[in-house]
């Protein structure tokens, strides 16, 4: 759910985020995957980890405008347990076309034209 192309220089900036879905997929669009972004979100605001002062939750993707002292560590965390959660949500409940896109974008090979 990421890149590694950009870089935390100051980690007690507010800053503006951006993560997405493998291939954009409308993982979010399920009620179930959306609520586990936004209770992680918010049990990482309650411990004061984060302060969030925006959040916009689409299908393929969120933004966040996010103050924290850590927040390469904490973003990485918010991206690992969602991640994770969706998946053993998803394989529990379905439905299992995401689970397959997902597997099937993870091991996708680059191909250069």
């Amino acid at each position: 759910m990421g890149s590694r192309r950009y870089k935390i220089i100051e980690s007690s900036k507010t800053y503006f985020i951006t993560s997405s879905v493998i291939n954009w997929l409308s993982l979010f669009a399920l009620p179930a995957s959306a609520g586990i972004v936004i209770d992680s979100l918010n049990f990482l605001q309650q411990q004061r980890r984060i302060k969030i002062h925006a959040r916009v939750l689409k299908e393929t993707h969120f933004h966040l405008v996010v103050t924290s002292t850590n927040i390469s560590s904490e973003m990485r965390k918010i991206k690992s347990y969602t991640a994770r959660s969706i998946v053993d949500y998803r394989e529990v409940n379905g439905p299992k076309f995401f689970l397959e896109q997902l597997k099937f974008y993870k091991k996708k090979p680059v191909v250069s034209g």
